[in-house]
């Protein structure tokens, strides 16, 4: 008879210890931010909730048994531990030379844990997290152009608790399941910088509007302005900046150096239209001076014109004068020799009176 009972507290004592604490299954995780940041952005001092969803799919655990068994006194509450950690980190980059490179560095750390009860299999339960966001960039002492990531992780975790100290301080055990989602930090000195970089690239890219050279590719940099345009547009401000990082790094350095180049031609043709100019007006001031003298001359002309027409008048006048007088004088000269020879022919007859009458 005693023997009978020792077997069957045997029997019991292996059963016991081959049942397992935790049975074969998963709890699915999911985590959601309301209000749902858009293209996962935050905004710096926004209150934000975290929805931790889960699920127990065949997962079971046993109250009051050891973790390990070579640890006897950590054991299962039968409860989760529910955690958010949140972790700041932050991004940048800089040039050397062609070449650049980036460089990271950690922020902060929060963690926050919830006890939950163990679901039923096949339930889905829920709980959430309030987080406000309470540093900007400045704050955390990070520049306009580097970037500030939060990581945001959830995990479920088996409650235990030490049996040295007793059930009233668990702590979290082994993990179950986690999940994580990066969010950006934005802020508004993050929001003025982009749109000062938006404003700068316009300045250098816009006055390639209306210009067709074969040998420069237009469309590429109106295509980075328009893309850098359109995230600003629709709020994602990452995105406007990793295009206009894109073209600053790749492709601004050959567009400075066509516009220098064309900046030096416009100088060299300037340069020969003032020269141009300055020769126009030169001629200018020699034909004014030709011009002057030509009034003069033309002047002198017309004036010495009119002297001459005027002694052509007085030598015709004088002229005809001239003839007017020597035909009178040729009459008054035959008149009076006429005369004379009349008188003489008078005076012939008057001495001769014993001449023969002459037959008329």
């Amino acid at each position: 008879m005693r023997t009978r009972r020792l077997l069957i507290i045997l029997i019991l004592a292996l059963t016991v210890h081959s049942v397992p604490c935790v049975s074969a299954g998963e709890m699915d995780l999911s985590l959601s931010v309301s209000p749902e940041p858009v293209y996962d952005q935050v905004m710096a001092y926004e209150l934000y909730i975290f929805n931790l969803t889960y699920m127990n799919i065949g997962l079971n655990v046993m109250p009051d048994q050891p973790v390990d068994p070579a640890e006897e006194h950590i054991k299962y509450t039968g409860k989760l531990v529910a955690v958010l950690e949140l972790t700041w980190k932050g991004h940048g980059s800089y040039d050397f030379g062609d070449a650049s490179t980036g460089y990271n560095f950690n922020l902060e750390q929060v963690q926050m844990n919830q006890s939950l009860s163990f679901p039923l299999n096949g339930t889905e339960s829920w709980t959430t997290f309030n987080v406000t966001l309470s540093k900007d960039a400045f704050d955390f002492g990070v520049k306009p152009y580097e970037e500030i990531e939060i990581e945001a992780e959830a995990g479920l975790y088996y409650e235990v608790f030490n049996t040295s100290v007793g059930a009233l301080d668990p702590f979290k055990g082994p993990l179950i399941t986690k999940v994580s989602r990066d969010l950006m930090l934005l802020d508004d000195t993050k929001i003025s910088y982009v749109e000062g970089k938006f404003e700068e690239m316009a300045e250098e890219v816009s006055p390639l509007v209306g210009i067709n050279n074969a040998d420069f590719n237009v469309s590429r940099f109106l295509g980075y302005l328009d893309a850098v345009n359109m995230s600003i547009t629709i709020g994602d401000y990452f995105e406007a900046l990793e295009s206009y990082e894109d073209y600053d790094e790749k492709h601004r350095a050959s567009l400075i150096f066509w516009l220098t180049k064309g900046t030096n031609e416009s100088i060299t043709k300037s340069s020969i239209i003032i020269s141009l100019e300055i020769e126009l007006e030169m001629l200018t001031v020699e034909f004014d001076v030709l011009e002057n003298k030509y009034l003069s001359l033309s002047s002198t002309y017309q004036r010495r014109q009119a002297e001459l027409e005027a002694a052509k008048q007085n030598l015709s006048t004088a002229i005809t004068a001239v003839f007017l007088t020597a035909v009178l004088m040729f009459f008054a000269g035959r008149w009076s020799v006429s005369r004379k020879t009349y008188e003489q022919d008078t005076d012939i007859e008057e001495v001769s009176p014993d001449a023969e009458p002459s037959i008329r």
